[in-house]
């Protein structure tokens, strides 16, 4: 499998996909490996627009911006804030 890349204007080095504003952009693929769980349940999070895309084209990505906003709406405060004996 090939991964796509972007050059980096700047330096000339090939980087990871990045947005607009430099933001590593994520295959659907990747963020259901991320996330533990299937593509269908990503591309489900995209269609109920839970998650918010980056399009081109026929490519659909997420940005780790948006990945990280959806773990961070989705974290429960009782999750974060308990004690393990």
């Amino acid at each position: 499998k090939t991964r796509i890349k972007t050059t980096d204007l700047n330096s000339g080095e090939s980087t990871p996909e990045t947005d607009a504003k430099g933001t590593r952009l994520f295959t659907l693929n990747e963020i259901a490996e991320l996330m533990s769980c299937s593509r269908k349940t990503v591309e489900n999070l995209v269609a109920d627009g839970k998650m918010r895309p980056v399009r081109y084209l026929r490519c659909v990505r997420i940005s780790a911006r948006e990945y990280e906003t959806f773990v961070r709406r989705h974290t429960s405060r009782n999750e974060t804030n308990h004690e393990v004996n």
